[in-house]
């Protein structure tokens, strides 16, 4: 793989996010309401299945991203790209009259799938701890912790408008080879430009 030497290619990425534990010692949840992790990532808004509101959090959900970055020919460029794109999380609860949300999480694409300054951008493989800042209706005085694990491939196209036709988010179960693809648009996408929510 040689993003580097191509002049008529385009970089494709496919990040992976699985097994996500969304800790905080000491702090009781309010209410039943279900808790979810609710992502943005790669312009694509997915979340989690929704847990008993008990730390901690046990997601064993998989995603699998598909982004073709069209006219990004090399890897320096990629990673000024990736840096320029925000990943963001939040712990959502549902509640009678809606969704609250207890904690967020924000940082640059880069940072998150490719962590060591050094590393090279055609893959990687890491376990993170994130730590979350806890809004207003969060009940502890601690910031809740997600311990996730990515991997990430990056790969060349040189079909990069058919590539950007079948970018997706695909999702499973971390411990289940099987991966089923969820019909999320990316930001921006349909009716009014608003985020589509996974069930």
């Amino acid at each position: 793989m040689s993003i580097t030497q191509a002049v008529q290619k385009y970089a494709s990425g496919i990040p992976g996010v699985r097994g996500a534990e969304v800790s905080c010692p000491g702090v009781w949840l309010p209410g039943r309401g279900r808790c979810s992790l609710s992502l943005c990532l790669l312009g694509f808004h997915t979340r989690t299945n929704k847990l008993p509101p008990v730390f901690p959090l046990l997601y064993h959900d998989k995603f699998k991203f598909e982004r073709t970055f069209v006219g990004v020919r090399n890897l320096s460029l990629l990673e000024r790209v990736l840096e320029a794109e925000t990943v963001y999380l939040e712990l959502v609860q549902e509640e009678p009259s809606g969704e609250t949300v207890l904690a967020v999480f924000e940082s640059s694409v880069r940072d998150l799938l490719f962590p060591k300054p050094a590393e090279r951008l055609s893959y990687s493989g890491v376990d993170l701890d994130l730590l979350m800042e806890p809004t207003r209706d969060f009940p502890g005085i601690i910031s809740p912790k997600i311990e996730v694990s990515t991997r990430t491939s990056v790969s060349e196209t040189r079909t990069p408008l058919h590539q950007c036709s079948q970018d997706t988010v695909s999702f499973g179960h971390a411990h289940n080879k099987n991966t089923k693809v969820r019909t999320a648009r990316r930001e921006g996408e349909g009716m009014g430009g608003g985020r589509e929510n996974a069930p």
